[in-house]
């Protein structure tokens, strides 16, 4: 037990991530397939609208009626993300955040393949096709996992502040680095 407690008090904010988007993905599909038709808009004739449709292929319309392979490829991405999250002992809050945000959406999408057959979308913004939350999450979570590469790539480690409350901790408690460990302050 205490071995659970220590997992998941250090992988805080990807399970965090992964649950938390998850959730809002699952429900807003939800929400929004029960309560607009298919095709229907909301409002009907907006820039930024809500646009009940499915798609049956992956990102921007490809691999159209390939639900089988887009489940196979969705549990081999969900293994490599996991294999990858593993790897990476000293991973920072970043790496821990993108690859939450990436697991998120995958399991969404891969939630309504597996029970649907197809894949809830709604988010109707001008000329973009047409997104869920779980696209949103993936596409950010690979933003920052590029943005962790990068910054790696060019020797600097990026770090993250938090701000905590009043604690009995050094003034330095809230940097943390790449890692997710306290940064040390030069004198």
């Amino acid at each position: 037990m205490e071995r659970i407690a220590r997992l998941a008090h250090r992988h805080w904010l990807a399970l965090t991530l992964l649950t938390s988007l998850y959730t809002l993905d699952q429900v807003t599909k939800y929400l929004v397939s029960h309560n607009l038709r298919l095709g229907e808009s909301w409002p009907a004739e907006s820039f930024i609208s809500i646009t009940y449709i499915f798609n049956t292929g992956s990102a921007f319309g490809l691999f159209r009626g390939q639900n089988d392979l887009l489940i196979l490829g969705t549990f081999l991405g969900i293994g490599v993300l996991a294999l990858v999250y593993r790897s990476q002992h000293n991973s920072g809050l970043l790496l821990r955040a993108s690859l939450g945000m990436q697991l998120a959406g995958a399991l969404g999408n891969l939630t309504d393949r597996l029970t649907e057959g197809h894949v809830t979308d709604f988010i109707d913004i001008g000329p973009w096709p047409i997104f869920n939350v779980a696209d949103s999450s993936i596409l950010i979570g690979i933003a920052l996992l590029a943005f962790v590469i990068l910054a790696r790539g060019n020797g600097e480690e990026p770090t993250v502040t938090i701000k905590e409350e009043q604690s009995a901790e050094p003034p330095s408690a809230g940097v943390l680095d790449a890692h997710g460990e306290h940064a040390q302050r030069n004198p």
